[in-house]
Order: C-alpha cells, then structure tokens, then sequence
C-alpha cells in the first residue's frame, strides 16, 4: 500500500486488489478484465485550472499486463459500501464495481483516501473550500455551531472554578 497526499503527485492512495464488477444475471462479482491483481489507486486531477476543481478516478492496472481494467469518476451519485474487512464496493449510475484487497490494511488505506476525494467533492459542491469557511456571505449557520461551543466551553470553565473553591 501507499499513501500519497493531494500535493506529491497524482494519486490519494495504491493499493493492490482484484477489481470485480457485478454480473446481476447471476448475482455475483466477477473479476474484470480477466482477472489478476491490480494497482488500484483514486487520483486526483484539476479538471479546470481557473476554477481549481478536481475531479477523483478510481483507476486499476493489471500488474501482469499493465492493462487499464478500471476508470471511474467519483460523481454525486457514487455509493460506497464496506461489506467485509477486504472487500469493498460502490456504485456510480449503473456501473457496479468491487475490489478485493490482499489485506485489511489495504482496504482501510483505500476507504480512506476514497473519503477523502468524496469529503473534497462535497467542499466543492457546496461552495467550501479553498480557503472559503462560508459561501455567498451567508454564514448565520456557522455562528450558530460556533456559539454553541463558546457557551459550553463557558460553562466548563464555570464549573472548573466552582470545583477549585
């Protein structure tokens, strides 16, 4: 497995898995491609340089071969699903896709860097992001979260005091 950031290249995460795709004929996963272990990575990639917005793709080569056996868009629509400790799958539109990992430790690193693009997504989808706390001006709701805190921050200072007297 290795992690990579959003700023040394182009990849959140490798890991090595077998890339399945769902046969609702029979209802089960088959592997894709014709099957053998894969690099599979989620990428980054900005898709306007005046906008800065990124868009992730989940990409799988064979290893054997270096065939490109998986290239996907992580959209709004994508669901990701955790069904056992090594094999994960998710849905984008029609397309159904799974991965087997080799270990448990590659899975949790795959599920992390696919949270990651995902939790990058909705910043962007929202309007936050890059360096933005709010959008539009509109940042009643935050004030709201923030007072909150404030206050039972107050109130464990509050009785901090009460204990000490």
């Amino acid at each position: 497995m290795v992690e990579g950031s959003l700023d040394d290249g182009n990849f959140l995460v490798r890991v090595r898995a077998q890339v399945m795709t769902r046969d609702d004929s029979t209802g089960g996963w088959v592997p894709m491609g014709g099957g053998g272990l894969s690099n599979v990575s989620v990428r980054k990639r900005i898709i306007s340089e005046d906008e800065k917005k990124p868009e992730y793709i989940i990409c799988g080569k064979r290893i054997s071969d270096q065939t490109v056996v998986l290239s996907c868009t992580i959209k709004r629509d994508f669901q990701y699903n955790k069904v056992m400790p090594t094999f994960h799958h998710w849905r984008t539109g029609d397309k159904k896709f799974g991965l087997t990992f080799q270990t448990a430790a590659d899975a949790r690193a795959f599920d992390k860097g696919v949270r990651s693009a995902v939790e990058d997504l909705l910043e962007v989808f929202s309007g936050v992001g890059c360096g933005q706390r709010t959008r539009g001006g509109d940042d009643a709701g935050d004030d709201d979260v923030f007072m909150v805190l404030k206050d039972l921050k107050e109130e464990n200072v509050v009785s901090d005091r009460a204990e000490e007297t």
